[in-house]
């Protein structure tokens, strides 16, 4: 007899933003996930030095 599942699997994520740091947590329907946070300062770095087309 083989498995049959019964519902679709849920990702939920948190993100708590503020003027000096970002708090982001993951988790699912079955497992608490992981929570980190990050500077401001590095997302813009990331988006600044994307190619320009």
């Amino acid at each position: 007899m083989g498995t049959k599942k019964v519902t679709l699997p849920s990702l939920f994520i948190g993100v708590d933003m503020h003027k000096r740091s970002w708090k982001i947590h993951t988790a699912t329907d079955l497992f608490d996930g992981k929570s980190f946070s990050m500077q401001p300062d590095s997302i813009r770095a990331v988006i600044n030095s994307k190619p320009k087309v």
